[in-house]
């Protein structure tokens, strides 16, 4: 994958959740040839830029959706309020976190989020980074999880990342093709990892160098 695409950035920012996209937020053909979220001035043009402090609520709605309707983020109770405001902030403060905004029909509407944390808190893994890309419904096929996940990686070299893992739900077909488009590899496979909505969830470990 290459991180020098199409996708515009403003600056560069300073490096988790379950990682990869939410179900569906990564359309299929949105890291191959084809895609269609990059820049420019027509009804389909992205830009991705550091989160900032008015992108806050934005990231909140999205978490708190994401836990009540996605079986790829295995949180099964959404926090209080104050807690994710927290998470969102902590993200913003500490340049981990870009977003995607349109600048065609709609200037400055929110698309979708992508962050990059340690794989473990715990210091042997610090360079080692776990990716978590969200995607606004009404952006999914735009090619804005392709836009997102590449400057991710990008994102994730100047932080002196060695390599980049994404752990996602198995039955998520969109995401496991858009990171495997963007140079990810299969690493791994655990049944039953993980349980949300009444029933297992297997999970795929995807692995790419930086």
């Amino acid at each position: 994958m290459h991180a020098d695409g199409p996708h515009r950035i403003r600056s560069s920012v300073r490096g988790s959740g379950h990682g990869g996209c939410g179900p569906g937020d990564c359309a299929p053909g949105d890291c191959g040839p084809g895609g269609s979220g990059h820049g420019g001035s027509g009804p389909g043009a992205v830009r991705i830029l550091p989160g900032a402090e008015h992108h806050i609520s934005a990231l909140v709605a999205q978490r708190e959706d994401a836990i009540r309707h996605s079986p790829g983020l295995w949180i099964e109770e959404v926090p209080p309020r104050p807690e994710t405001v927290a998470w969102a902030r902590e993200l913003v403060e500490h340049g981990r976190v870009l977003v995607a905004e349109d600048t065609g029909t709609d200037p400055g509407t929110f698309l979708g989020a992508a962050w990059v944390g340690p794989l473990l808190p715990r210091s042997g893994y610090r360079h080692t980074l776990e990716d978590s890309v969200y995607v606004e419904a009404a952006a999914r096929g735009r090619g804005v999880g392709r836009l997102l996940l590449e400057a991710l990686v990008q994102h994730a070299r100047h932080l002196g990342g060695h390599s980049m893992v994404a752990l996602i739900e198995a039955g998520n077909g969109p995401s496991l093709r858009v990171h495997e488009r963007c140079g990810f590899t299969r690493a791994g496979f655990l049944p039953e990892a993980g349980r949300k909505f009444g029933r297992w969830h297997d999970l795929v470990i995807m692995h790419r160098g930086l």
